[in-house]
Parts: C-alpha cells; sequence; structure tokens
C-alpha cells in the first residue's frame, strides 16, 4: 500500500480502495485520481483484504480488477461485502471478462463494472458519483439512527410516566408523582445512557410498541400497591434528616460519608416516620448501582449530596431504557428505585441532578421541604400520556 499524496482532499472524504495486480496500472490510477479522491492501493486480494480491515470506518469505494493471483475481483468484493455491507464496490475487467461482470452487477452487490482500457472521463464520473453514494447512504443511516434514539428516548420517557400513572390507580392519595418522574427522566437523560445507541439493524415500530406494553405489564404486577400507607409528616416535629441519611448510608459500605461541619438539616418528623422514608431512598438508589461502585456523600448548605459514576448510574438504569424489558433481579432494583423516589417525593422530598461531565459523575442533591398543597396529578400524567399517544399512532399507521 502507497501512502496518500499529500495533495489529498480533505480527511473527512470516504478512502478509494483501487486494487490491480499490476503496478503501472496502480500508479497510473493515482496519478489520475489522487487530487480528487483519497485513494489507498494493493496488489491483490489477500493484500487488499488486510488494507481494508485496517482502515474499515474510512474506505468508502472499491475498485478492484477482475483477473488477479491468488483470487478474482468478485471474490474479494464478497469478503468486503461482510466486514462493510455498505462499501460501494466497482469491478474493473477486460473486454473478454463483460458477460461475468455483467452478471455479478445483475446479482447485486456490484454497483458498476468498467472496462480496460478506461475511458478517463467515464471513469472519473463513475467514481464521483460511487463516492457521493456512499456519503448519501452514510447520512441517511445517521437519521435513522437518530431516529431510533428519539423514539427509544421516547418510550424510555412513556415508561416512567406510566409508572407514575399506575401508581396514582393504585394509591389515589399519591402526591407530586410527576415531581419524581421528572427526577427519573432527567436520570435518563444523561449522555452516557445515550451514547450506546447503534443504528444495528432498525427494529419494527410495532416491536418496540409491543416490548413498551410489556414493561408496563410488569411494572403493574410488581409496584408496591403502600406507597403512601400510614400518616403524614409533621411539619411541627422536626428531625435530624442529616443524621438519618448519614447512618442510611454508613449500612451500606459502598457509601463514604465526608463530615462538612455544615448545620446540620431539619425536615418534618416525627423521626420514627421519617427515618423509612430517608432510608429506602438510600437503599434504592444503591440497589442499582455496582457492587464495586463508591458513593460520596456529605452534607452541604443546599442539602445531602451522593456522588456517583455516570457510568455506573447509566448501568443501573438500563432496565429502564433498553426495548427488552430484562426479567430477573434487575427490573425489581428499577422498580424499587422508582417507588422509593415516589415515595420520597410524596413526602415532600426532591431531588436535583447536577452532571460533572468533566470527571463523569453524577451528583444528586437531596433536599427537603414540607409537603405543600396537594395538586390533582392527572393533569400532568394525562397531558404527557396523550401527547405521546399521538406521537405513537404516527408511526404505527
Amino acid at each position: 500500500m502507497n501512502p496518500s499524496s499529500p495533495h489529498s482532499p480533505p480527511a473527512n472524504k470516504p478512502i478509494i480502495l483501487f486494487v490491480d495486480d499490476e503496478e503501472k496500472t496502480r500508479k497510473h490510477f493515482r496519478r489520475l485520481f489522487e487530487k480528487q479522491f483519497r485513494i489507498v492501493d494493493a496488489a491483490d486480494g489477500v493484500e487488499a483484504l488486510r488494507v481494508f480491515q485496517t482502515e474499515l470506518d474510512q474506505i468508502g469505494v472499491i475498485v478492484t480488477d477482475q483477473r488477479m493471483p491468488n483470487e478474482t475481483g468478485t471474490e474479494f468484493l464478497q469478503k468486503a461485502a461482510l466486514l462493510k455491507p455498505s462499501v460501494i464496490r466497482i469491478l474493473s475487467t477486460a473486454y473478454a471478462d463483460v458477460d461475468a461482470a455483467i452478471d455479478s452487477v445483475n446479482k447485486g452487490g456490484i454497483y458498476r463494472y468498467i472496462t480496460k482500457p478506461w475511458e478517463i472521463p467515464d471513469l472519473e464520473v463513475t467514481l464521483t458519483r460511487a463516492v457521493e453514494l456512499y456519503e448519501l447512504q452514510n447520512e441517511r443511516d445517521e437519521l435513522l439512527r437518530q431516529k431510533l434514539s428519539s423514539l427509544q428516548n421516547l418510550a424510555a420517557t412513556e415508561r416512567i410516566h406510566s409508572l407514575a400513572a399506575l401508581s396514582v390507580f393504585q394509591n389515589t392519595g399519591l402526591r407530586h408523582a410527576s415531581r419524581a418522574l421528572q427526577i427519573l427522566v432527567q436520570l435518563a437523560d444523561q449522555p452516557e445512557l445515550n451514547s450506546a445507541n447503534t443504528i444495528g439493524e432498525t427494529p419494527p415500530w410495532s416491536l418496540v410498541y409491543t416490548q413498551h406494553r410489556h414493561f408496563l405489564e410488569v411494572a403493574h404486577t410488581l409496584l408496591p400497591s403502600d406507597l403512601t400507607t400510614g400518616p403524614d409528616l409533621d411539619s411541627s416535629q422536626l428531625t435530624n434528616a442529616s443524621a438519618i441519611l448519614k447512618n442510611a448510608c454508613e449500612s451500606d459500605p459502598r457509601f463514604q460519608w465526608n463530615d462538612s461541619g455544615i448545620q446540620k438539616i431539619q425536615w418534618p418528623g416525627p423521626q420514627t416516620l421519617a427515618a423509612p422514608i430517608m432510608e429506602g431512598l438510600i437503599r434504592g438508589i444503591g440497589a442499582i448501582l455496582s457492587q464495586a461502585n463508591t458513593i460520596h456523600a456529605q452534607e452541604t448548605a443546599q442539602g445531602i449530596e451522593l456522588s456517583v459514576s455516570a457510568l455506573s448510574l447509566s448501568h443501573g438504569l438500563q432496565p429502564l431504557i433498553v426495548p427488552q424489558f430484562p426479567d430477573g433481579q434487575e427490573k425489581n432494583r428499577c422498580l424499587a428505585l422508582t417507588a422509593a423516589f415516589l415515595t420520597w417525593t410524596h413526602h415532600g422530598g426532591n431531588i436535583e441532578i447536577l452532571p460533572d461531565h468533566a470527571s463523569r459523575t453524577v451528583t444528586l442533591r437531596l433536599s427537603l421541604a414540607p409537603a405543600g398543597a396537594v395538586n390533582d396529578p392527572w393533569e400532568t400524567l394525562a397531558a404527557d400520556l396523550v401527547a405521546n399517544d399521538l406521537f405513537w399512532q404516527r408511526h404505527l399507521d
């Protein structure tokens, strides 16, 4: 393989791999087109396959001679297609092999064939159109990737909305359900969760929707129905919230509590009622995180802060995001966290999400306030769910 000319086009253009066993032909091809296209070359199918594997992401077009030592051009193109189906394949052949070239084109897979000796203007047009076709295919795939990602994000958001809706069905007295679901949506919208989306084979919309509805059936069965049992907290009986949360954190060796000397935060009590709510939240957060993860906790002037690896958090929340809701302990942990959030917000708690992309961590700031006025949760939930239903109908019709 010869290095690219210093006069090659910009590095963001796809590479053309030219394969021919005659060195003078390879040099001639370069002299003709190296100022217009990025070019690498190879002397036979074996070398070409090695070059193609090395530059797999960059090579967009292959031009190969048909008659070569070790294997024919069509045999090499078949191997290349298995490694990268999107690569544009062009067969260069003598007039005597035109029938075989036409057959290869007709059977699919090969974009064009060109005959020797080349008609330079025609070859230039063929190469230009091949590069443009490859770039258009990449743009199309990126649009499909974005569309699928948007659909999956919408499905995840609707799952979380639906969890709150199910809670309303099961607990007519549940307060601030929309606050809890907003926290889950914001957590699920971290870049670490979304960066794993790949185009792959785009599933039918109907399959994605079926998987989403399966998630709701599982959640309906497993989500606790006693989230609001027991009396409300009493604002006249304040309790030391930071002491309760510190004890809850210290019960799990993964939590490291850092004393900051900040004035202790007070929250409505009594402690016998407040402690199970706070301890349940800590258990819920800990349940979805890796056993090897470390969670740093401290009290600040704004509230209790828990700092955790964004990657560990993304893995823990994955069952809420992936299309196929998994069986086993993963779903139980995610639904336990959801129940803990709903209980927390029902009693006046809030969670602020503070991502730090530089350190790849996410801080959860727990703040506490009286429950306040109760609004009908149906207004928020119905608006969210109706909007999403309209989206689904447009894609399923």
